[in-house]
């Protein structure tokens, strides 16, 4: 990423056990003055910021906190700590964003005041002003990142086995985009399956033009993460044509009716039924 002559990067360790995280933070921010802070994620990203904000005593700044998903509907159930921290977050921000409504209902839960909470979708970057779907080809994409909660292997699992069952979808071919922590093992799992180059396609990170390309091509887009909010990639496959096939989560029952626009899946573990 480049980043404007007139804008200036740094470089913090913000997890939760960098103790010296706050003070570096709030070293930065005595250079710039009384100014907005502009936070994204509700978890030690916030902790950190917010703490070193809170004690520069001669910097009002106002602090904008941008929830993504996990951080409002995985973090706070992992144990007594950190749903602590999110609630300290939430509470110390003087403006609370949220992209999807079923989030700003969790986060009116973990709040103790009544807070500034603005639920602002995401846009698209472009959208398809002349689509042709008979530019569609036999493609199901995948471009969710190779971690636990998105669930890539399952998607491969229930692709080789829908492929091998329903014989007249033989020549479709699983795109899998983006990359991650479990990269490796998800493309050793492709080849346990059996499935070959003309059938799994691991592109990697793509930019956004070669990601609308996909969109432009796929006829399926799958995505059955865990827990989300609003999904990007969700509203841009939707808005390219691509049929989505989602994770029954409330963010994606705001966006797709079961069987109308799209399908919502039982069960994660049931794909190769839904596809």
């Amino acid at each position: 990423l480049e980043l404007p002559q007139n804008i200036v990067s740094y470089s913090i360790n913000f997890s939760l056990s960098n103790f010296r995280a706050k003070k570096q933070i709030a070293t930065i921010l005595r250079q710039y003055g009384e100014c907005i802070i502009h936070i994204h994620q509700a978890n030690s990203y916030a902790y950190h910021s917010i703490r070193a904000a809170r004690s520069i005593v001669k910097t009002p700044s106002k602090i904008i906190l941008t929830t993504w998903g996990s951080d409002i509907l995985i973090l706070p159930h992992k144990n007594a700590l950190f749903k602590r921290m999110v609630k300290y977050n939430l509470s110390h921000a003087d403006i609370i964003t949220s992209d999807s409504l079923y989030m700003s209902s969790q986060i009116r839960q973990l709040l103790d005041t009544d807070k500034k909470l603005y639920t602002i979708n995401f846009g698209m970057q472009h959208f398809p002003r002349d689509l042709d779907l008979s530019y569609k080809e036999d493609i199901i994409l995948s471009n969710r990142l190779h971690k636990p909660i998105y669930h890539v292997d399952k998607i491969i699992i229930a692709f080789a086995k829908f492929v091998n069952i329903n014989h007249s979808f033989a020549n479709y071919k699983l795109v899998v985009a983006a990359s991650g922590e479990l990269t490796h093992e998800l493309i050793q799992l492709a080849k346990k399956l059996g499935l070959n180059e003309s059938q799994i396609i691991f592109v990697g990170m793509l930019g956004q033009k070669e990601l609308q390309q996909w969109y432009k091509k796929a006829k399926i887009f799958i995505s059955v993460p865990e827990s989300d909010a609003t999904s990007l990639s969700v509203l841009e496959a939707i808005g390219y044509g691509c049929y989505p096939i989602l994770s029954n989560i409330p963010a994606n029952l705001e966006w797709v009716i079961d069987e109308i626009n799209g399908k919502i899946c039982q069960s994660i573990d049931m794909l190769d039924s839904d596809m």
